[in-house]
């Protein structure tokens, strides 16, 4: 999990520093604040910047995505699952999960329809369809009910409060995703913007030269405390960010959570927090080498990318575990090392991500095939093994550019979550729950997999 954690990180702080430059140039040239040091960081940034994009950017997946989110498309796809070997206390965790998948998106109207069959056996399946039609979102399965069960994207509120969920989660009434706005430039625009408006709160004493090809950022304690508290109060009004996650029509929602994220960060110490980003010139290319402490953990990461290259990342640092029974906390040293590589033809385009430590290795790949004006494959895998245990999982969807037709929601074959009482959904859950149980169980002993 801490694996998972970290990887994370990474691919967050990819887009940072791929904005990075671009946002301090803007700094730099639009206002006085970059001298001297923070000059030098910027140009630095900027050359990083560039190098990022040339090394992700790839014309074929653009084009594909572009005609992906214009055409309406029929997608068939498999979905497998496998684990194996044995656990610390001598558990078998052997298993091998087949799930295929084929639906219809209907880009005009915003509709889809997936129908996913988990494969027990050759004659042991169970099928469910997950639509999405007028504005509901439902599931149905004939041999556990005899019509669709979905919620309805409005009263979302009231639904949560009828399910129990906590009040202080602040569900909003409804949500209107606006699919226009959430671009890769956009977002890009979005993260720069508020870069900028972090810029904007630094200072020349914030940047130190190490030498002549070296300049490091550092934010900390009560200052980058006061940072993330500005740049939460100017997303507090943004209509950009608003309209982007869907919540124009319960802003107090939106701007309640804000609130609550701002009260905890002002309970926080943050004597003990800071970020430290230095980025180094070498014949090469830039080197990134970012460094956060908390109170819990202390994680670095160096980032080089050669001109031409593979990206690759280096995690250091520790993280404090606890004893579950004498409560006493030891710092766990956690070295990792990252390598991001790509592939590409005229008609094929994949990235890989491995990583390797004593007695642990993961690979994660996303490609795209069979690159058409007609269609792709996509594909993605992740292959995790470590301490005698295997994990595998493999997705290949097969995407066609043609006509669809959506089932539709309607009073005749499905029931809303939204229109049922708390007494009522109650006892309507529980009867789902223990249907989907009966019939997977029964499926489970015949094909006698487990």
């Amino acid at each position: 999990m801490k694996n998972k954690k970290v990887l994370i990180v990474i691919i967050v702080l990819l887009i940072i520093l791929a904005v990075c430059g671009g946002a301090f140039a803007y700094v730099y040239f639009a206002t006085d604040l970059l001298k001297s040091n923070s000059q030098m960081f910027s140009k630095y940034g900027t050359m990083l910047d560039m190098e990022l994009y040339n090394f992700f950017y790839d014309e074929n997946i653009k084009m594909y995505y572009t005609n992906k989110s214009a055409n309406n498309y029929e997608n068939t796809g498999v979905l497998r699952v496998k684990s194996g070997g044995n656990t610390d206390i001598n558990t078998d965790i052997n298993t091998d999960l087949n799930l295929t998948i084929k639906g219809a998106t209907d880009v005009d109207n915003d509709n889809f329809e997936q129908e996913i069959t988990i494969n027990y056996s050759d004659s042991e399946k169970f099928a469910f369809k997950l639509v999405k039609n007028n504005q509901m979102i439902a599931l149905g399965s004939d041999e556990v009910a005899n019509k669709y069960v979905g919620i309805k994207n409005k009263n979302l509120d009231e639904l949560s409060n009828k399910l129990g969920i906590d009040e202080e989660m602040k569900v909003p009434n409804n949500i209107k995703l606006d699919k226009s706005s959430i671009t890769v430039q956009n977002i890009k625009s979005l993260v720069t913007k508020y870069i900028g408006k972090l810029a904007g709160q630094l200072s020349e004493s914030n940047f130190t030269k190490n030498n002549n090809t070296s300049y490091t950022l550092t934010i900390e304690k009560d200052n980058l405390k006061n940072i993330m508290i500005y740049c939460l109060n100017e997303a507090k009004n943004d209509s950009e960010i608003i309209k982007m996650l869907g919540m124009s029509d319960d802003i107090s929602t939106y701007q309640d959570n804000i609130d609550k994220e701002i009260d905890d960060l002002n309970e926080h110490d943050f004597s003990n927090t800071s970020i430290k980003i230095t980025l180094t010139s070498t014949e090469n290319g830039v080197e990134a080498d970012v460094e956060v402490n908390t109170d819990e953990d202390n994680v670095g990461f160096s980032v080089t990318l050669e001109r031409g290259k593979n990206i690759t990342i280096k995690q250091t640092g520790s993280f404090n575990t606890a004893d579950v029974l004498t409560k006493e906390t030891t710092a766990t040293p956690n070295n990792i090392e990252y390598t991001i590589s790509k592939e590409k033809s005229a008609s094929k385009s994949k990235y890989t991500i491995t990583s390797s430590k004593e007695n642990c290795s993961l690979e994660i790949g996303f490609e795209l095939d069979d690159i058409s004006d007609n269609g792709a494959t996509e594909k993605v895998y992740v292959s995790y093994d470590a301490n005698d245990v295997q994990f595998n999982v493999e997705y290949n969807n097969a995407i066609t550019f043609k006509d669809v037709t959506v089932t539709e929601l309607n009073d005749d074959n499905s029931v809303a979550l939204n229109d049922y009482s708390k007494e009522e959904l109650s006892s309507l859950l529980q009867q789902l729950f223990a249907q989907i149980i009966t019939v997977n169980s029964r499926k489970i002993q015949n094909a006698n997999v487990f």
